[in-house]
């Protein structure tokens, strides 16, 4: 059944679908039909359904300028259209059918109270492939997860060296630190390090220095004072496998990892070398405490002698 009817000026046709046939509006044989829906107010549109997807008109400024969300093929698109629903203005975010989302003509800005700029999202990038700015203190009130290495910049420099995580030699990657179990490790023949293996770390200096003013954060409670130190180019002259370079070749901090299993074995040799000429030493008060005795009993015998005669 159709009719048709005008109601405040406006013109309206109503349709009823006769039960059992298929309702085929929008296909071409039929001309390619448009529906759309006027809003409440009756000052514009409120959606429309053509063959390209459905468009909410979320604000209406006037006849040529509604704000509005188009669901198509492509995602789901936010912009400004005329009373058509053609595109007059296509705002930056795209959600794409797979959900991600890319920004299509412009950055995107968020600003903080100041003025400032808080973030940015790079046009032409997808968001979830890292392509932001964050300008202003974040707070996280859940955990965070990264499913790759993670790379900073311009944090602050701290003397304490102790951690779970370990940058990378760019000294921006976050890694983890690596562990010290066996379960990780080929042992292979398991033989000792050689004691002439680490003759040129003991000409490794230890000196007294300090970090360049405005190196280390001035929070630090060691900022400006001199402490003892290795120098990573010293420690790369004597054994460059315990030095850790930048992408550029150059020495850029020396591996505790390293150098301290190296100095315990520097320990262990030198403390051998204590206990065996501590067992030199017992054996030649042994050998002394003999000898004093045979020379009081000369002494005694002469003097038996002297007595005699």
């Amino acid at each position: 059944m159709n009719c048709m009817y005008k109601e405040i000026h406006q013109l309206y046709l109503l349709y009823v679908q006769p039960r059992g046939r298929k309702n085929e509006l929008g296909v071409k044989k039929n001309g390619w039909q448009i529906i759309v829906q006027q809003n409440r107010r009756e000052t514009g549109w409120a959606s429309k359904l053509d063959p390209d997807g459905l468009t909410i008109f979320k604000d209406y400024v006037n006849e040529n300028n509604y704000k509005c969300l188009i669901f198509d093929s492509n995602g789901i698109k936010y912009g400004v259209t005329d009373s058509a629903g053609l595109l007059n203005l296509e705002t930056p975010l795209l959600v794409n059918d797979n959900g991600t989302m890319t920004i299509l003509t412009s950055d995107i800005y968020g600003y903080s109270d100041d003025g400032k700029t808080a973030f940015q999202f790079f046009s032409g990038k997808t968001v979830n492939s890292g392509s932001m700015i964050v300008n202003v203190k974040s707070d996280f009130y859940d955990s965070a997860n990264f499913h790759k290495s993670v790379t900073m910049s311009g944090l602050p420099w701290n003397s304490s060296a102790s951690a779970a995580v370990v940058f990378a030699s760019d000294m921006k990657t976050l890694n983890a630190a690596a562990a010290s179990s066996i379960r990780y490790k080929s042992i292979g023949n398991g033989k000792n390090i050689k004691e002439d293996e680490l003759e040129d770390l003991y000409r490794i200096k230890v000196i007294w220095a300090k970090y360049k003013d405005g190196y280390l954060s001035e929070q630090d409670e060691r900022y400006g004072k001199e402490m003892p130190m290795f120098i990573a180019e010293d420690i790369d002259r004597r054994f460059p496998l315990a030095v850790d370079h930048n992408e550029k070749g150059k020495a850029e901090n020396w591996n505790y990892r390293i150098i301290i299993p190296c100095m315990f074995a520097m320990l262990k040799n030198d403390h051998e070398k204590i206990l065996a000429l501590q067992a030199d030493n017992q054996e030649l008060h042994s050998k002394l405490d003999a000898l004093s005795t045979e020379v009081q009993e000369l002494k005694e015998l002469i003097n038996n002698i002297s007595r005699k005669e």
